[in-house]
């Protein structure tokens, strides 16, 4: 095969060098096999030292994970990860291997991720003492329990209190306890969650309100707790809340909202899960005032929109609390900072109720002087209700209408629609014919000539996955 290559073969090592330089780990080592002179040249190429990862609990791939970390330069920093994605534990004698070896080298790694249930349970423990070592580089440490809850806290001389530069902390399946290691206080990016990454199974609830006590320096706070004591919650977080930019929680039990609306009522959050709302509209209001006046995006996501979007996806919600999550919407839409400056808005319907889109047809009523660009996916369930049609009197900036249709991604393209989609681009087109049209995934069913005779120009409706335009 080499032969046949040919020029390739023969590549100057910088050339090389360059083409492995903004690969990932997985990719260098994939694309290296094209030849034994790339293999050669990756050897020597600093992410193949860097980022050093275990790829599997084969043997093979076992030995040659301990392999580069022996071999690696001591002096330099490095990342680790023990994410394998499967559920299976490692040999044990090739486990006592791997962790003599991982924990040798804890004072030179930037980024740790580790997985407990990787190991023999009867290695826990050893795993818990190795972390009492110091870790004066690290800067990321994840710690998720794949395989079921790791009801052993972590220690409260967690890498001896020397980690000086860990600034984000991401802990799956983990119980929270008293004291806080030292090293939390530091941490500005917390990603918590009680549930197992690859099971349903979660940690008693009755610690979940550390998370609101232990990181006096968080500005980033994500966390799945499913169930929180609310009797237990401080009057005020640990952290400052003037300085939050993203705070979101999923809590199973939504009376524990009103616990968190006794904090100050200046917040900077960016994010509020969608998760969050419940049918108690007074709840649900009264929580909306309390996270303004920052700016808000509302998503069904962990991560919130863009500054100047308003995303609303239900896709993650679940099909048993759609009707909730509307009924909880007629209460949180009015209350939305979005009146006296330009948004640029995407609206994502993804499997919602199908009284969803009578709900923001109201909305779109008198709401949005200052709106210059409009997304609409319109869901399969949702794609026969009448849409809002006067969008374009209350609109008089708005330059781009977006008609996304087919549901979701893994729709087939060409998904026919209603009337209603067909009345709603011939109200676009003839009441502002400059307004920019674009389609993706829909096919109109009617006749579109009076689109034509308002010299809008021809519309393309397309098939395709890509976008039509005007």
């Amino acid at each position: 095969m080499t032969a046949s290559l040919g020029p390739v073969t023969r590549l100057a090592a910088e050339l090389v060098c360059s083409i492995f330089d903004p690969l990932s780990l997985n990719d260098l080592l994939t694309t290296s096999w094209v030849c034994r002179e790339w293999r050669s040249i990756a050897r020597g190429h600093p992410t193949f030292w860097k980022d050093i990862a275990l790829r599997s609990c084969a043997r093979a791939d076992v030995e040659f994970f301990l392999a580069r970390l022996v071999a690696s330069d001591p002096t330099a920093p490095i990342s680790v990860s023990t994410f394998t994605g499967q559920l299976s534990a490692l040999e044990p004698k090739l486990a006592r291997e791997v962790l003599d070896c991982l924990f040798a080298n804890l004072h030179r790694l930037e980024s740790f991720a580790l997985d407990p249930w990787l190991f023999d349970r009867a290695l826990i423990p050893a795993i818990y003492d190795a972390l009492r070592r110091p870790a004066p580089l690290l800067q990321i440490f994840h710690f998720a329990a794949t395989g079921g809850p790791c009801t052993v806290p972590l220690p409260s001389d967690l890498f001896a209190g020397q980690a000086p530069r860990l600034r984000q902390l991401v802990l799956h399946g983990v119980i929270l306890a008293e004291p806080a290691p030292a090293v939390f206080s530091l941490v500005e990016r917390v990603y918590y969650n009680a549930r197992n990454r690859s099971c349903v199974s979660a940690l008693p609830s009755t610690r979940s309100h550390l998370v609101m006590t232990q990181f006096p320096a968080a500005h980033v706070l994500q966390c799945d707790v499913l169930t929180m004591d609310t009797s237990l919650l401080p009057s005020t977080p640990a952290f400052d809340m003037n300085k939050v930019t993203v705070f979101a929680f999923m809590i199973k039990d939504v009376v524990s909202l009103g616990e968190f609306l006794r904090w100050p009522p200046a917040v900077a959050a960016r994010t509020l899960d969608l998760r969050m709302l419940c049918p108690d509209a007074e709840v649900n209001t009264r929580l909306i005032e309390h996270l303004l006046p920052g700016e808000l995006s509302l998503t069904g996501k962990w991560k919130g929109g863009r500054k100047d979007d308003l995303t609303l996806d239900f896709t993650p919600v679940g099909a048993l609390r759609q009707r909730v999550v509307v009924q909880a919407l007629a209460a949180v839409l009015p209350l939305l900072p979005i009146t006296s400056r330009e948004v640029a808005m995407s609206l994502v319907l993804l499997n919602v109720p199908v009284d969803a889109l009578t709900l923001f047809g109201l909305w779109f009523r008198g709401s949005f002087p200052a709106l210059t660009h409009l997304v609409l996916w319109i869901s399969r369930d949702a794609m026969r209700l009448p849409l809002p049609l006067d969008i374009t009197v209350h609109t008089p900036v708005l330059e781009t209408v977006m008609l996304i249709g087919g549901g979701a991604s893994n729709s087939s393209p060409g998904v026919v629609h209603s009337e209603a989609i067909r009345d709603l681009i011939t109200v676009l087109v003839i009441s502002r014919p400059t307004v920019g049209l674009h389609f993706r995934d829909i096919r109109v069913v009617g006749e579109l000539a009076p689109m034509g005779e308002q010299g809008a120009g021809t519309i393309h409706i397309g098939r395709r996955r890509g976008y039509d335009g005007v």
